[in-house]
């Protein structure tokens, strides 16, 4: 976009950001609430998000975009895929299998914490316990100030002076895992069978 329509986007962001409703809808809704453009609460009522990608951009710069909003939610564990090769019979008949893998799990010596057994995590030190920190950033209407990430704690709010000899500090560590898996009859070769819980531990 030209100089001109830049300056409109900028211009409308910092009126989204004085106004404590817009500013609600934008968090909610994203740039379509903040400009009114969203329907009864069944959709964006045929929106068209193409032509504000200068405008996301803007409020992404802002407010650090959405990984930095909710930095002290819990990671959800990552799915682990393990290929198992049959016989013709126990693919025909079903049958059980053992499997024996590697996953993250939480570190046996500091349950988790990170910290040196006997000690625990501290506030930190730099965000004060919340997770995040202000950064400021020059824009054409001048000193903009927005929150990201602390990088002394990463989010946690929570600093280790003594770090776990185990896990060296991230509260989890590799850990050999075993799981019978039932094969049923009849099943097809790529078919997947998804067990609930039997990934990596989320943090």
């Amino acid at each position: 976009p030209g100089a001109e329509e830049k300056y409109k986007e900028i211009q409308e962001a910092y009126d989204t950001l004085g106004d404590e409703q817009k500013r609600a809808a934008y968090d909610q809704y994203g740039p379509a609430g903040a400009n009114g453009g969203f329907g009864d609460g069944s959709g964006f009522s045929g929106f068209d998000s193409s032509g504000f990608g200068g405008f996301e951009d803007i409020f992404s710069s802002f407010f650090g975009g959405g990984a930095s909003r909710n930095p002290n939610a819990p990671r959800q564990g990552d799915d682990l895929q393990y290929r198992v090769n049959l016989q013709f019979e126990e693919a025909v008949f079903g049958t059980e299998k053992e499997v024996h893998y590697n996953r993250e799990a939480s570190c046996h010596t500091c349950n988790g914490s990170g910290a040196k057994p006997g000690t625990s995590p501290v506030t930190c030190s730099k965000c004060h316990g919340s997770g995040v920190i202000n950064m400021d950033t020059q824009t054409p209407l001048g000193m903009m100030r927005r929150q990201v990430t602390c990088d002394v704690c990463h989010g946690t709010g929570q600093e280790i002076k003594e770090p776990c000899p185990t896990c060296h500090g991230t509260g989890h560590e590799k850990q050999s895992h075993k799981v019978s898996v039932k094969i049923p009859a009849g099943v097809e070769t790529g078919q997947q069978i998804r067990l609930a819980g039997q990934g990596e531990a989320g943090f």
